[in-house]
């Protein structure tokens, strides 16, 4: 026996609510397809902006080093 599982009933999945806005950077993703979807492939997800409409954008500058 398990324990039931919890449902939650707010919008995120994580239960937290957003009043800003920002990017959510591109990256790489194991899609599931196929029968069952049992079988994986590798999806690009496009950079996209998340939060609820009409609020304000906090954007950061995020700079990337590049070592040898």
């Amino acid at each position: 026996m398990r324990p039931m599982r919890q449902v939650h009933t707010t919008t995120d999945a994580t239960g937290r609510r957003l009043t800003t806005r920002h990017v959510v950077r591109g990256h790489w993703t194991h899609q599931p397809y196929g029968p069952k979807r049992s079988l994986r492939r590798l999806q690009w997800v496009a950079p996209f902006i998340r939060g609820p409409e009409g609020s304000p954008f906090v954007g950061t500058d995020t700079v990337t080093v590049w070592r040898r």
